[in-house]
């Protein structure tokens, strides 16, 4: 009777650790997210992307953008979402210009001080 329950504790405690580790996970993930007033978000609304090699297309055009970075492509939803420096935003006609080189529509862009809500694939 000892044993089991020795054994029940133990994996108890390890369930415990499980948790707290994840819980801990999750805060830095927040901490992250948060913007020190450097970083301007931008989200393109792209028509005709179908694929992912459209995405990819796309994605490797704005990488050409000074100091793009934290990229999230969203096929399903048609838009790329990515940051640059606040001090480097490109503007709204250069940003169509790129989508369109890559042979795309840009449909509508976001610009904001906050990082935008990313859509999980479930």
């Amino acid at each position: 009777m000892k044993n089991k329950n020795s054994s029940i504790t133990i994996k108890v405690m390890v369930l415990l650790l499980l948790v707290v580790s994840f819980l801990n996970l999750e805060a830095s993930n927040l901490k992250t997210t948060v913007n020190d007033g450097s970083k301007t978000y931008i989200k393109i609304w792209v028509d005709g992307m179908a694929c992912p090699f459209c995405a990819y297309g796309l994605e490797k055009k704005i990488k050409k953008i000074d100091s793009a970075g934290d990229f999230f492509v969203e096929i399903n939803e048609g838009f790329i979402s990515f940051s640059v420096n606040s001090k480097k935003i490109p503007s709204e006609k250069d940003l169509k210009t790129i989508v369109k080189e890559a042979g795309f529509f840009a449909r509508k862009i976001e610009i904001s001080q906050t990082p935008f809500e990313q859509i999980a694939n479930e």
